[in-house]
């Protein structure tokens, strides 16, 4: 009698926990899965969103799409950073020039003012912040269209052009899933 009495117990509380299990909300790892699936290949976003502990411990797309855009701001200051030590080291005319094109406004500049905007607009606006965090992605895009014509390639430079796009694209799409 014991042993069908401890089954019993054993079983309900086996059906009780994975009733809780499945009652709780989505895991962080949950949030930024469900974000980046709308890429042919996640791994990127997924990557770039799990680089910041803030980023992975949102409970919401909300926080979630407010620490991505902060990381991003911080991600393009360090870039607009590393591009001005460049260019004020810089001896070469040509590259100085290019460099300090990718420090105007419509550079970098715009960049750090978007995704600015971006954290403006998440609680009054998600739609249209999604929007201004594709088109922040567009000072990086000045950035390196200005060293190409210029014959110029600057393989640091053009990497940290290439997070700015993808942060631009990432954050985006957790925009767009609030």
């Amino acid at each position: 009698m014991d042993s069908h009495f401890q089954r019993h117990v054993l079983i309900q509380m086996t059906i009780f926990f994975f009733l809780f299990i499945h009652s709780l909300p989505s895991t962080n790892a949950n949030l930024i899965d469900d974000a980046c699936n709308v890429f042919k290949d996640p791994r990127s976003c997924i990557s770039a969103l799990k680089q910041d502990p803030k980023i992975i411990s949102a409970p919401d797309f909300k926080t979630l799409a407010k620490n991505a855009v902060r990381f991003a701001i911080s991600n393009s200051t360090d870039s607009k950073n590393f591009i001005q030590d460049m260019a004020q080291k810089s001896t070469e005319p040509t590259l100085k020039k290019a460099l300090e094109s990718c420090l105007s406004e419509r550079g970098y500049g715009y960049v750090i003012r978007d995704f600015k905007i971006v954290l403006r607009e998440i609680d009054e606006d998600p739609e249209s912040a999604s929007y201004d965090a594709m088109v922040a992605q567009d000072g990086a895009q000045y950035c390196e269209e200005t060293l190409a014509s210029s014959g110029l390639k600057v393989d640091s430079v053009t990497t940290r052009n290439d997070y700015v796009k993808l942060y631009s694209i990432v954050c985006s799409a957790v925009m767009d899933k609030i």
